[in-house]
């Protein structure tokens, strides 16, 4: 009997660690009191968290892709 080969859901993976990611990225920004940098800029933590949630919403997504090729290209 063959064995049926099962897919990964590409889309499935990169928009969950699209939402990780901004979730993650988000919660350090909000979790973090500086609002300074060390160059003296400031920023609102409205867009703290928009930044590094964007952030970490990339680098996940990202990431999530790269397992979901790994997964897809196992034999």
């Amino acid at each position: 009997m063959s064995r049926t080969r099962r897919y990964p859901n590409f889309v499935a993976f990169i928009a969950t660690g699209v939402i990780v990611g901004f979730v993650v990225g988000s919660a350090f920004a909000y979790l973090n009191p500086e609002d300074t940098t060390e160059y003296g800029h400031t920023y609102s933590p409205g867009s703290a968290v928009m930044f590094l949630g964007l952030l970490g919403a990339f680098v996940f997504g990202l990431l999530a892709a790269v397992v979901a090729v790994l997964l897809d290209r196992r034999d």
